[in-house]
């Protein structure tokens, strides 16, 4: 990102973030389907845009009780340690899961 204002002249900075689609970038973006978020020059978006009623961005609060069924209903749907985390330690993460749930 350009670092002064006669850099941000010649790159203009947006004022609200943008989502970027590279899904084939590494193998890693491509397995979390991630995105990436740049963020433009206003620095209050997040906690404005958060303070909306008509906004997207909301807290979920879950209760500790439902850990273990929504950890299988995200499971069940796709949603593993390996697909967030396409390595090594996600796949034995998600190995260690599923032998402690079998029991």
């Amino acid at each position: 990102m350009p670092s002064d204002k006669e850099e941000r002249t010649e790159f203009p900075i947006p004022h609200s973030p943008l989502v970027l689609d590279f899904p084939h970038i590494t193998r890693r973006v491509a397995a979390q389907r991630s995105r990436f978020v740049v963020f433009g020059t206003d620095f209050e978006f997040l906690s404005e845009e958060f303070k909306r009623d008509e906004s997207f961005i909301k807290r979920i609060c879950i209760d500790g009780t439902y850990r273990r069924a929504i950890r299988r209903e995200l499971r069940d749907s796709g949603v593993t340690e390996s697909v967030i985390y396409p390595d090594l330690d996600g796949v034995g993460r998600e190995m260690k899961q599923l032998w402690e749930e079998r029991k």
